[in-house]
């Protein structure tokens, strides 16, 4: 009966944690647009240097990465056949290389509770995901982890990334999709990156650096949260399958104006939620 309640609860859960993410690309994407960058080298932010992340937490941004805030930001996705809301803060690209684009965005949802992830089974979200691959064109599949979703509850991050490829295409269409979250009193911020298998291996080292150098301000911080304060209606699990594709691997943007199809593979993945915990 626990584990009954627990599924309508996480049935929930996914639905609204779905309208929180920005829409970025699920496949490989195209390379930036020479006008995109062009505007982004205007406004550009080299490292090292200290980025405010709206007024919730900083980036230390590494001497090695650039980062590029609104508006030019959202024209690079936007060349790149990504879509972004206001929930985007701006890209961050390795110096020497525009092909590596981190979307940096802060999700205000409120706070994330992770007790689940005490209790997920990395390979029972791994066949969820294999099973409901989010809709893409060209259509991708998930064919492992190529990190498992590890929680670091000392610092309150989580990241995670999943080899993905094209079937029946060239070994050369494989590729990553790296999640990383900060997780703060009134919400998380987020870090994506989707890559080619061999741009991630040359870039992974710059990318994962990037989460410890998120701080959250003083007040915001994961330790400061109070039961006063607002909660998100679900929990880490949910940044793992919630934030892979149904929330971000559309181009038609949200969960309301993605396809019919969508919506239903979304039902059938949250009918099988129960294998992400074990039963207690």
């Amino acid at each position: 009966m626990q584990l009954i309640h627990r599924t309508v609860r996480l049935r929930a859960a996914w639905v609204c944690a779905l309208a929180g993410f920005v829409s970025v690309l699920w496949a490989q994407p195209a390379q930036p647009s020479k006008a995109s960058l062009n505007a982004a080298q205007v406004a550009q932010i080299l490292g090292p240097a200290t980025v405010p992340l709206r007024n919730q937490a900083t980036l230390a941004l590494p001497a090695n990465a650039i980062f590029i805030p609104l508006p030019a930001a959202t024209a690079v996705l936007h060349s790149m056949g990504a879509a972004a809301d206001d929930r985007l803060l701006g890209v961050v690209l390795p110096q020497g290389d525009s092909s590596g684009v981190v979307a940096v965005q802060f999700v205000d949802q409120g706070y994330v509770k992770d007790t689940d992830a005490k209790r997920w089974k990395a390979d029972g979200l791994l066949k969820l995901l294999k099973a409901t691959p989010p809709p893409s064109a060209p259509p991708s599949e998930v064919t492992d982890w190529s990190i498992p979703p590890v929680y670091d509850a000392t610092t309150a991050s989580l990241q995670w990334a999943v080899s993905t490829r094209i079937p029946n295409a060239p070994a050369d269409t494989s590729g990553v999709n790296y999640n990383a979250f900060a997780l703060g009193r009134a919400g998380y911020v987020r870090l994506n990156m989707v890559a080619g298998a061999a741009q991630w291996s040359q870039q992974k080292a710059v990318v994962q650096a990037l989460l410890p150098a998120v701080q959250f301000n003083e007040t915001q911080r994961y330790a400061d949260f109070r039961s006063a304060d607002k909660a998100a209606p679900f929990g880490l699990a949910v940044l793992v399958g919630g934030a892979l594709g149904f929330a971000a691997g559309v181009l038609s943007g949200r969960l309301g104006g993605a396809p019919l199809g969508a919506a239903f593979a979304l039902s059938g993945a949250v009918r099988n939620i129960s294998l992400l915990w074990s039963a207690t």
